[in-house]
């Protein structure tokens, strides 16, 4: 799987570290579901995707939602396991991250995401 870095353009934090890039339907479905834990830093980027279910997770996440241009256009705080996101229409990819991850850093709507290796 491939693993990208995603960076907030407006204020060149780094939002994940080492995002693996789930583009295909196999690795959609399985997602992060074999994993008892998400290490700080790390990620999961679902392409694409408008909407998550944590059914069978064992931690909590938090969940970015991107548009096509990579931008922010929900944020979702701490969704615990045997739940499901809004579908969010906007949205064309998700992002999912360990929870508590969005605290330290200055993420809002609209901030867009630019991948690295």
């Amino acid at each position: 799987m491939k693993h990208v870095k995603l960076i907030n353009q407006r204020t060149g934090e780094i939002i994940v570290n080492e995002a693996g890039i789930a583009a295909n339907p196999w690795t959609r479905v399985i997602g992060l579901l074999l994993t008892k834990h998400l290490q700080h830093g790390r990620g999961l980027w679902l392409k694409p995707s408008n909407s998550i279910h944590t059914f069978g997770m064992r931690y909590s996440l938090d969940v970015l939602f991107l548009d096509k241009k990579n931008r922010v256009v929900e944020i979702v705080r701490n969704l615990r396991p045997n739940r499901v996101s809004p579908i969010v229409w906007k949205a064309r990819s998700v992002v999912e991250l360990p929870a508590d991850s969005l605290s330290a850093v200055h993420l809002e709507l609209n901030d867009q995401l630019i991948p690295a290796a």
